[in-house]
């Protein structure tokens, strides 16, 4: 069993080093079926994505599901926070507003999903909230479904949940996503790269550059995961980031014209929701 373990160990080592541009399924693959449902998890690993974008809330009575938002207003037209329900409340209000022909698809824990999502080479995990508990809750339910934390990249805004990994769980990579804003009538950019602030003003992407370095430095972070909106993320900014070490993820890139930008320009990955759109014929 060890010798099988080291093998596919391996293969997934393989795996991850593998290819120009790595394809992250946001909230699984939602062109033809609801974000975050079992049918857009299924859909992500039918059309051969290379991570799957986990994006974990917790109920009121402590189960972990999916969802991108805290609030189930706009994918089930229910105006409140999960962390405010049950479980099986939201089982029982009924389903996510239709895409296609899935009409009656309902909210999924993280078990059901990472059964789904565990065929895929890795797993990002991002954490909308952050305690310890609930991290390490994750984490041991991704381990049970035999994902190992070489697999694991942990993405988010939340600054507590990457230092606790970095002290707790140092193999697992870890990944900042960078807000890059800009202010018209100050002339700035504002970013969520900084320590001190939720958001800092800079007069330049240089200055949003080195802020982001100094994230790396300070949280000993494997990556970015930064906007293609705006026009601020260039092939310039991107070879800077890779000077310092940093793996560069865009989000989100839906169209194939976007994607070839990013693409010339040198980003290892794209979140997206339709990767059959913007992935070359040859990739």
């Amino acid at each position: 069993m060890l010798k099988k373990a080291i093998c596919i160990s391996a293969l997934f080592s393989l795996i991850l080093s593998a290819g120009p541009v790595k394809y992250i399924a946001h909230r699984g693959d939602y062109v033809d079926a609801p974000e975050g449902t079992v049918a857009a998890y299924r859909f992500a690993v039918e059309r051969h994505y290379d991570i799957m974008k986990m994006d974990v809330q917790k109920t009121k009575d402590g189960v972990i599901v999916m969802s991108h938002d805290d609030n189930l207003k706009r994918t089930m037209g229910w105006d409140v926070k999960i962390k405010d329900v049950t479980y099986d409340e939201i089982k029982q209000h009924g389903p996510f507003k239709p895409v296609g022909k899935f009409t009656d698809e309902r909210i999924v824990t993280f078990k059901e999903a990472i059964a789904i999502a565990k065929a895929l080479p890795e797993i990002w995990i991002d954490a909308k909230h952050f305690d310890a508990e609930f991290m390490e809750e994750v984490l041991k339910q991704a381990a049970a479904e035999g994902i190992t934390e070489d697999r694991i990249m942990v993405a988010t805004f939340t600054k507590a949940a990457i230092l606790y990994l970095k002290q707790k769980h140092p193999s697992i990579r870890r990944v900042l996503h960078v807000s890059i804003t800009q202010d018209k009538e100050k002339n700035v950019l504002t970013t969520s790269a900084s320590k001190s602030n939720p958001k800092v003003e800079c007069a330049t992407m240089d200055g949003i550059v080195e802020e982001i370095i100094a994230a790396k430095e300070r949280m000993g972070l494997y990556g970015v995961n930064i906007p293609s909106a705006g026009g601020f993320v260039t092939a310039d900014v991107i070879k800077k980031l890779h000077d310092a070490g940093l793996w560069v993820s865009i989000w989100y890139v839906n169209k194939p014209e976007v994607a070839e930008k990013f693409r010339a320009a040198g980003a290892d990955a794209f979140v997206t929701r339709g990767a059959d759109r913007i992935r070359p014929k040859a990739d």
